[in-house]
């Protein structure tokens, strides 16, 4: 509430579209990049490391 009153009625509008285009854009670009890595590491362990790398650059794009 405090944020909606901080923000106005426009500001908040902007505030929910933004977050809520986020959301559907994880969504649609997580579709089945879980089961790619899942068997992509049981194949070729070394490519652990590499993916454990693109999972925390995605998570940190995501919250930041």
């Amino acid at each position: 509430m405090y944020t909606a009153r901080y923000l106005g009625a426009a500001g908040f509008g902007i505030l929910s579209f933004a977050l809520a285009f986020t959301g559907i854009f994880g969504v649609f670009a997580d579709l089945g990049l879980r089961q790619l890595t899942v068997r992509d590491v049981a194949r070729d362990k070394t490519l652990a490391s590499k993916y454990r790398i693109i999972s925390c650059t995605y998570v940190h794009c995501c919250l930041f």
